[in-house]
């Protein structure tokens, strides 16, 4: 029996971890008399509210009238003024806080009979499609209202006392309303009063061009896409158009950050469409590949459209044109000339090559070659923190961020750059530190900056330290990031980093190291997860999401940093592993699991985790943690 009961209350836990603490919360609630008469009115409230099982801390009660809110329970109240007022009370515990607002529920008139049309809109802004719900709160005192007659501001109306309406299209809407009484008619118009935003501002895309440098014809190019989007859950549709130049070539999709479930073609073959069936985590990161026409301009245009959609029509946003460059070599200009003793079909520099043999293009190993096989050898590790290690920043000063990059494996590198996703807003004020970059963006940029080493491929570790000025504003502010590096003629991708900084509120940062720094097929790998809070309010839940690459194993915690999870997966369990806390642990902290293998492994696997935390209210994220690990030389 007790063992039983044991189960459960496990169970229960991970219930309110994982889905909501919802039922902890109070539920404010209130009743009022009486409500309407002639000023000065007093009026008693009575307090109804329900406040669970947590511990009554503060009631406040905000009477509509400009007076001074009051803390009591059931507090009485005086209207001097004749006018509609609307009464909320909020009402805050230690699972949390809620509030319940009555609109224009008091009505206080003069000594004479008139009537005051009024009403109240609930919401007042919002993307479309934006339903808001008008309530009438026309004061009549003795008249009679025989008819009701809205505006919208959009051409439509309505008869209805209290109607709900959804506006489609993104504007500024007056809205009003005319009362029929048995004394006469009476109208209140309110300029401005529904406010429909554009939804485009809840998006930003952008996509860099690597190497972004002039093409050769037939060269490749990578294409990196970054997609943030503000509201995600509201999201029921996205994709992207991207149109090559006459020429351009698709190639495919690689294997590195968020890829679209689809990417297709147009019969002509200039317009790419990636598609996702269901709506990703944002921020969105993928790259695919292109080829470089044979016949070269000296400049063409990349272009796109980001489509979606929330439960209306379909909106879209533009991405800014990408310049593509690509310029035939001249003879004699660094590239040799065949026919100044070269016979034809002669290789150069005793390089020979028969007839038919595949070349393969710049950047592609021809059929049979191994020049590629080094990069499953080597990977890159990714990270960033800012300089006081507080991941906070305040609008209009410099922050300090740190770049770190650290080679997993065993291997040499070609080419490195690295590209920082800024959050919108932001802009980039100059490096400040470390290894300085052979190329780095011009003060003042925003978006997306490159930093790129092109003389020699620098020594790793290494490190890098730019600053940027952050907008007047109370959001987290997410970073991501990428570094890319070449093997062989080829580009390759490091973890996908990302970091939030915050302005106000507390936040939980997670990132990993692995032992060894590669794998072995058959062999084990230990991962071990750091866990760090930022800021002063206490975490009340934690657990952690790890999904493991195909074929790896879990086996078992090896070591801890503080308390074991309490919740942990079975040996032998694959693909995603849940970790929690009945307790939240000390932090900072780590843990660290074990994981089997496969025998089949070959090249670069990838792991990702999450954190999910909450403290009074709604459940939180943290970033994704991603590592890439290389297979060990033999």
């Amino acid at each position: 029996m007790t063992r039983r009961f044991a189960v459960v209350f496990i169970a229960l836990l991970m219930l309110v971890l994982l889905h909501g603490c919802d039922m902890l919360r109070p539920m404010a609630n209130f009743t009022l008399a009486p409500e309407s008469g002639e000023g000065p009115l007093t009026v008693a409230f009575t307090n109804h509210s329900q406040s669970g099982p947590g511990l009554v801390l503060r009631h406040h009660w905000d009477f509509g009238d400009g007076s001074p809110p009051s803390n009591e329970e059931s507090p009485t109240h005086v209207y001097e003024t004749p006018g509609i007022y609307s009464v909320s009370l909020t009402v805050l515990t230690t699972f949390g806080r809620d509030a319940m607002t009555r609109p224009g529920i008091v009505h206080v008139h003069g000594p004479e009979a008139e009537v005051i049309a009024d009403f109240e809109a609930a919401p007042a802004t919002g993307y479309p499609p934006l339903t808001v719900a008008f309530t009438d709160t026309t004061a009549t005192r003795d008249a009679t209202i025989r008819k009701w007659r809205w505006q919208f501001g959009d051409g439509a109306v309505s008869d209805e006392q209290h109607p709900r309406h959804t506006y489609q299209t993104p504007g500024v809407y007056t809205v009003s309303l005319t009362v029929d009484t048995d004394i006469g008619r009476f109208r209140c118009v309110k300029p401005n009063s529904v406010i429909v935003e554009s939804p485009e501002t809840l998006f930003t895309a952008s996509r860099a061009i690597i190497p972004n440098e002039v093409a050769a014809p037939g060269d490749y190019r990578h294409v990196n896409v970054v997609i943030t989007c503000d509201t995600p859950a509201a999201l029921t549709a996205l994709g992207l158009r991207e149109t090559l130049p006459d020429g351009w070539t698709y190639v495919n999709m690689l294997d590195t950050g968020m890829p679209p479930h689809q990417a297709r073609q147009d019969e002509a073959g200039n317009t790419m469409f990636f598609e996702w069936v269901d709506i990703p985590e944002f921020p969105v990161q993928f790259t695919y590949r292109i080829q470089a026409t044979q016949t070269c301009e000296e400049e063409t245009l990349l272009t796109g459209i980001l489509d979606f959609r929330f439960t209306g029509p379909a909106f879209e946003l533009r991405l800014e044109d990408s310049a593509l460059l690509c310029l035939a070599p001249v003879p004699g200009e660094g590239e040799p000339d065949p026919g100044e003793g070269e016979e034809e079909g002669e290789s150069i520099e005793g390089e020979a090559q028969s007839e038919g043999e595949p070349h393969g293009d710049e950047g592609e190993p021809a059929e049979g070659e191994n020049a590629n096989e080094e990069e499953r050898y080597v990977a890159l590790q990714m990270t960033r923190r800012d300089d006081t290690e507080k991941y906070a920043y305040a609008p209009g000063q410099e922050l300090e961020i740190t770049v770190r990059l650290e080679k997993l494996g065993a291997g040499a590198l070609e080419a490195l750059r690295v590209i920082e996703q800024l959050p919108a807003g932001w802009t980039y004020a100059g490096l400040r530190d470390g290894m300085a970059p052979d190329q780095a963006p011009a003060g003042g940029a925003a978006g997306a900056l490159h930093f790129a080493w092109n003389a020699a491929t620098p020594s790793l570790p290494l490190y890098f330290t730019y600053a940027v000025v952050p907008p007047d504003s109370a959001d987290r502010a997410l970073f991501t990031g990428m570094a890319h590096y070449a093997i062989g003629g080829v580009d390759f991708f490091s973890n996908e980093a990302q970091t939030y900084f915050r302005r106000y509120e507390t936040l939980l940062h997670i990132n990993r190291s692995v032992t060894p720094s590669a794998y072995a097929p058959g062999a084990s790998v230990d991962m071990t997860v750091h866990y760090a809070l930022y800021g002063v309010e206490p975490v009340l839940a934690f657990g952690y999401i790890e999904t493991l690459p195909p074929g790896f194993v879990y086996e078992g915690l090896v070591a801890s940093d503080g308390p074991e999870p309490a919740i942990a997966p079975s040996p032998g369990a694959e693909d995603a592993l849940e970790f929690a806390w009945i307790e939240t642990p000390p932090m900072p902290g780590s843990f660290t699991y074990r994981v089997v293998v496969p025998e089949t492994a070959v090249g670069q696997e990838h792991f990702s985790g999450q954190g999910l935390y909450r403290f009074t209210g709604a459940e939180q994220k943290t970033t994704v943690s991603e590592i890439v690990i290389p297979q060990a030389r033999p």
